[in-house]
């Protein structure tokens, strides 16, 4: 996946947003460890009630409580 500015051990989804990392779906070829929290790269998520869906990574950490 590309992501949108440089992956930091600061800046990636796992550390800044726990609880989309624990979303994130099985399948992408990438995990949220390896993606910056903004990027504007589609992934899987599974919410949940088991329902699965793709949304870009930045949709979900702009809706999401800090």
């Amino acid at each position: 996946m590309s992501e949108t500015g440089k992956l930091t051990s600061e800046n990636n989804l796992a550390k800044m947003y726990p609880e989309l990392a624990d979303m994130w779906h099985n399948d992408n070829n990438s995990t949220p460890s390896q993606v910056t929290a903004f990027s504007h790269d589609e992934a899987k998520w599974i919410c949940k009630n088991n329902h699965i869906f793709t949304k870009k990574i930045y949709q979900m950490s702009t809706k999401a409580k800090k």
